[in-house]
């Protein structure tokens, strides 16, 4: 396949498609980090999902809302 032969459209619906399948796996509890320099290393858990972002408990350093492009499972 090459570079130039899959249109815009194709990928942007393409990329959709990939987002909904990773986000479908979050759940309240699991274990996550997140891709940022502010909370490099640390390992929280979901308290909340909300439509783009989710409520993550990182114990001591805080609660904080991420978007859920963000979201790694650990």
């Amino acid at each position: 396949m090459k570079k130039n032969d899959l249109k815009t459209e194709e990928l942007r619906n393409l990329r959709n498609e990939i987002d909904t399948l990773l986000v479908s796996r979050l759940e309240v509890g699991l274990p996550v980090t997140v891709d940022d320099n502010k909370v490099k290393g640390w390992v929280g858990t979901i308290v909340k999902i909300n439509r783009t972002k989710c409520r993550i408990n990182f114990g001591s350093k805080g609660m904080w809302n991420v978007p859920k492009k963000m979201i790694n499972l650990v």
